[in-house]
């Protein structure tokens, strides 16, 4: 199943509303949107549809990433970077768990699934440019005549012009029964004792810092795009988008970047550290310079810096491994975070596989050290993370990769319909939510953490039910 190639790049106009094309996309059984409009950098979308899915099994991750990483990498069309082709996928926390040599939390679901994709199409919003990327003539003719209205010549007078696209309004009202209240897996005094637990880990010198997560359920009838429009609304996210195949979604507004690759060049950017947003312009500033200043915030952000330069000095070439940006604030929607970028230079016969093999779970969703921390976690949580704190985005055919933590997200499973029929809609989502413990952790403050990253996802959930 390996690349030969891009064969064809077609320009077609800047399309006026990527949400407009992500419906056309959205009757198939398997599709994706990899939003990038809200990105400071690379602000590059990709949509498409899949010509087959392929499901991990529990035992054979390794197999699973052998499948997505190319053996040998197939050569990139002219003028094409970014997506050109090659895998969409999603990995949950217990696929990475199973890497580290682990016994991850049982689960009925696949530890992950991959679209594969030979057309795409890729949107440069920093120039206002689109194009179709594919195996030939023949295949973009076929893409456009099935999804491509929203990039025909007549989609957009200003076609060209950067600028953010689509609002993310719905294009219809929403009616009938209502999502029910979502159910977190531990009540706010168990999750307050589980805290206390980890404290005492860290003070009995097991670990230095602990994410601990909670999961919320709910049902209801959800369809992901108005979900994703629904959270797109609200405010852009850093690497957002949606992911539909083998009868599950993911829906995400993730504000972090887990790993980029581009050629033998790669790099992380952890993010541990969080403040509200707040209405007033000067209270929001301040709490992002009390954010910055935090000693607590500070220390959690270094020792998982510190856990991730590890990790990558194992596939990198030696002193390659370097920090930049450290403890820098970022801005988003609903909260300040503190975020820092660790970069480095691949070992000759490293990839992305390799890259996964000793960086997932990503250390800012597990803590210090890694293998002990999730050996501690899984005693706690009682049960599966899935999609949530894994990761998910492209890994192309000649090697390059782009992918985002599974943070700000919400897994959808119990999908129905058929192709052809209209977009599928999912029975259950689930919500996941939490945040680093260490020693200066207050439980109280750990327990309101979890509930402000939730709420933006459980009253999107709620305004999208059927």
């Amino acid at each position: 199943m390996g690349g030969t190639g891009l064969g064809a790049v077609r320009a077609v106009p800047y399309p006026s509303d990527l949400g407009e094309i992500a419906r056309s996309l959205s009757t198939e059984p398997a599709w994706f949107w990899l939003d990038g409009d809200a990105a400071e950098d690379s602000r590059m979308s990709y949509l498409g549809v899949a010509s087959e899915v392929v499901e991990a099994r529990r035992g054979r991750e390794h197999e699973f990433l052998r499948l997505l990483a190319p053996a040998a990498p197939a050569e990139r069309a002219t003028g094409a970077s970014g997506f050109a082709g090659g895998w969409v996928a999603a990995l949950s926390y217990e696929f990475g768990v199973s890497l580290l040599g682990l016994d991850p939390a049982p689960d009925d679901a696949s530890p992950a699934f991959a679209l594969r994709v030979s057309t795409v199409l890729a949107v440069d919003h920093a120039r206002g440019t689109a194009e179709l990327r594919g195996e030939g003539a023949a295949a973009l003719d076929e893409w456009i005549a099935r999804f491509g209205s929203g990039v025909s010549s007549e989609s957009r007078a200003d076609a060209g012009r950067p600028g953010r696209s689509g609002t993310g309004v719905r294009s219809s009202p929403v009616g009938g029964a209502r999502v029910g209240s979502p159910v977190w897996r531990r009540t706010s005094a168990a999750y307050r004792a589980d805290v206390e637990a980890c404290l005492a880990a860290i003070a009995a010198g097991d670990a230095y810092v602990l994410c601990l997560t909670d999961t919320a359920e709910a049902d209801g009838a959800f369809e992901p795009l108005e979900l994703y429009r629904e959270l797109r609304a609200s405010g852009g996210a850093v690497r957002g988008g949606v992911i539909v195949a083998a009868g599950r979604a993911l829906v995400s507004a993730s504000p972090e970047r887990f790993i980029e690759v581009r050629g033998d060049r790669v790099a992380t950017r952890p993010i541990k550290g969080t403040r509200r947003r707040d209405p007033d312009p000067v209270g929001d500033r301040e709490l992002a310079a009390e954010l910055a200043r935090d000693p607590k915030e500070r220390a959690e952000n270094l020792m998982i810096v510190d856990l991730m330069r590890n990790d990558l000095s194992r596939v990198c070439r030696p002193g390659s491994v370097g920090v930049e940006g450290f403890l820098r604030v970022e801005t988003h929607a609903h909260v300040h975070q503190l975020v820092s970028t660790v970069r480095g230079r691949l070992a000759p016969g490293s990839g992305i596989a390799e890259v996964l093999r000793s960086c997932f779970p990503g250390g800012s969703m597990t803590g210090a050290p890694k293998r002990r921390a999730v050996e501690l976690l899984a005693g706690l949580e009682r049960g599966p993370r899935g999609l949530y704190s894994g990761c998910f985005g492209w890994i192309g055919d000649e090697g390059d990769a782009e992918l985002a933590m599974t943070i700000r997200s919400v897994e959808l499973r119990g999908g129905s319909g058929e192709s052809g029929s209209g977009p599928t809609r999912f029975a259950t989502a689930r919500v996941g939510a939490g945040g680093g413990i260490t020693a200066d952790s207050d439980p109280a403050h750990e327990d309101a953490e979890k509930e402000l990253k939730a709420v933006p996802l459980i009253r999107a959930l709620g305004a999208v039910s059927w």
